[in-house]
């Protein structure tokens, strides 16, 4: 078991029933299913070759604990960028927030990102150094809740799960080919 190299908190999500939005189009839904510690290893040469001659999309490889279940249907939130909130986030209808320093979260808005147990969607981003963020609250069955300044906040970025890729009993690992959604 690679014990010490799984040192991620990522999130398996599963499908929930989908919704149709006001303007008639159907809006995905998600819900944790777990969350496991894992690691993310980008493919590269021959790996990558080889992975994307049976599955075209596959961009890298995570590796995690075991855990039964787990299906191409569903999609991991892997961390990405590390922040922390620069004032405390009081109310749960609070539709702005600001970072501490976001200089490693992504300049434009259309993310996930989590704090405490919540993910929020981040629709625009604006401020010097990217710290001041717009959000949606509440995000895939979480619920918003309040946070204290200097909370931890990680950009989560969406990997859709292509197919296993080796279940390993002896180490209680799994290895799964997943694909980065953009």
């Amino acid at each position: 078991m690679r014990t010490g190299q799984l040192t991620h908190k990522g999130i398996i999500e599963q499908p929930t029933t989908d919704t149709v939005g006001s303007g008639g189009s159907i809006i995905e839904a998600w819900e944790a299913r777990t969350t496991a510690f894992m690691s993310l290893e980008e493919l590269r040469g021959r790996e990558l070759f080889d992975a994307q001659q049976k599955y075209g999309e596959v961009t890298a490889r995570v590796i995690m604990y075991h855990q039964f279940g787990v299906t191409p249907d569903m999609r991991i939130l892997f961390p990405r960028a590390f922040g922390s909130l620069s004032s405390a986030c009081t109310g749960t209808a609070l539709t702005d927030l600001g970072v501490s320093d976001g200089v490693d979260f992504p300049r434009r808005g259309d993310f996930l990102a989590e704090v405490g147990d919540e993910l929020i969607n981040v629709t625009a981003v604006s401020g010097g150094n990217s710290t001041a963020w717009t959000i949606e609250r509440g995000e895939d069955g979480t619920a918003a809740s309040t946070h204290d300044s200097g909370s931890q906040i990680k950009q989560m970025v969406v990997y859709n799960i292509i197919a296993p890729e080796k279940a390993d009993y002896e180490n209680n690992e799994l290895w799964l080919l997943v694909s980065e959604r953009i």
